[in-house]
């Protein structure tokens, strides 16, 4: 109980800041600009969906309109298939497919009561072939080649939310199976189906909290600044389910998170920063402090500089620290605003501890990957994906590994 009563001190420390801070420039948080990942899903959704360019598909996206303006109600499917090939000693080809469907909606919007809102979305991962992981250690890689390198499923978010009314609007409560992730990224490093692919440019590659897991944060919100503080299950490390009866055993993971969204005369940017705590459990039998900055920079309306860095204690984890770099040219050839071409750069601190304590291991690997994203209409995108790995990180004497991916995605 004594990690819950230190992290309920933090949420109210939060909680008197955010009022002090909120209170000449309320605004509510559905509206606000925000880091969590699945709202950024949405919006950039609803960017390409809001475009002239094209109007296949108008009646289907008029239908979503209808529901969203009539019911409260968002909908959405993305899909995505993805083939990668390693060299050397891939020998067969990994075919990835991702299920994510989603659901948000909006319950009610009351002056006296505030608002409620419902966020249910699933990860479904399924292979055909050989799984990625298998890929990866014949190349003697760390660093997997994807996000997800095996069959896997999770139920990522079953979140309640309520936002306050009137003048504290800005101050809002969730409640649920949520991942931290939704904390811990930008649009360019965050989505495999949609942005860099190599496990240390999609997602942090030195965490060690759940995937998704039940418990509750406060957020504070404007256009400007998201604070968020709270709490979930640390035994349920893999989220596959919904895990009522392990919540309050005592082991929770604590978080807070800090996010910045300036807007420059050269373009927005999103600047944050998260803070962890995961205690030992019987999955992962280490406490574990974690942290991560992240920050994505447009320049004018063609450019989005975005980097990453991160790290965690201990050796739980195989990588230890991973710094990332990149840069993104938007819609280059002027003809679909999901066009994207994207390079990044990952550099990854080792764990000796984390790996197994193999019979070799490097100081670090480093990962570059390059990517053209081409949006056909705007429902579908196919992403030609090339990956170099200048030295293995388990191998003495391989040279250059490459991994050549192709990927569809089909966003409904």
């Amino acid at each position: 109980m004594k990690s819950l009563k230190k992290w309920g001190a933090v949420l109210a420390l939060m909680g008197i800041c955010a009022a002090i801070c909120f209170a000449d420039e309320a605004r509510a948080a559905t509206s606000a600009q925000t880091s969590a990942k699945h709202e950024q899903r949405q919006l950039a959704r609803q960017r390409v969906e809001n475009h002239s360019f094209s109007d296949f598909g108008s009646k289907y996206i008029e239908a979503k309109k209808f529901l969203t303006d009539k019911l409260g109600l968002q909908v959405g499917l993305d899909i995505s298939y993805t083939a990668q090939r390693v060299a050397p000693g891939g020998k067969q080809t990994a075919i990835q497919g991702i299920y994510y469907p989603y659901v948000t909606w909006t319950l009610f919007q009351d002056r006296a009561w505030g608002s409620g809102a419902l966020n249910v979305n699933y990860n479904y991962i399924h292979y055909w072939g050989q799984q990625a992981e298998v890929l990866q250690d014949r190349a003697n890689l760390v660093s997997a080649i994807n996000d997800y390198d095996a069959n896997q499923y999770f139920f990522s978010q079953f979140t309640y939310t309520h936002t306050l009314p009137g003048k504290w609007d800005w101050l809002s409560v969730t409640a649920g199976q949520f991942p931290l992730y939704n904390f811990d990224g930008t649009e360019y490093v965050d989505n495999q189906q949609t942005g860099l692919m190599n496990y240390a440019l999609s997602q942090n590659a030195s965490s060690a909290y759940p995937l998704a897991s039940l418990g509750a944060y406060v957020q504070a919100q404007n256009s400007r600044f998201t604070f968020a503080a709270g709490y979930q299950d640390a035994t349920n490390i893999t989220g596959a389910e919904i895990h009522g009866k392990t919540a309050f055993d005592g082991k929770y993971t604590g978080f807070g998170s800090f996010a910045w969204t300036p807007s420059f005369k050269w373009g927005d940017g999103q600047y944050s920063f998260l803070y962890y705590y995961q205690p030992a459990v019987a999955q992962q039998d280490e406490n574990v402090n974690g942290w991560s900055f992240n920050m994505q920079q447009n320049i004018g309306s063609k450019w989005a500089l975005f980097g990453r860095a991160n790290g965690s204690t201990g050796g739980a984890v195989p990588i230890k620290n991973s710094y990332v770099l990149g840069i993104s040219l938007l819609n280059p050839l002027g003809r679909n605003p999901q066009d994207v071409i994207t390079l990044g750069a990952a550099y990854n601190r080792l764990s000796p501890a984390g790996a197994g304590y193999p019979p070799f291991l490097r100081s670090g690997e480093t990962v570059i990957e390059l990517q053209w994203v081409w949006g056909i209409g705007k429902f579908v995108t196919v992403t030609p994906d090339i990956q170099f790995y200048p030295r293995a990180g388990f191998s003495p004497d391989q040279g250059v590994t490459t991994v050549a991916g192709l990927r569809t995605t089909v966003m409904l």
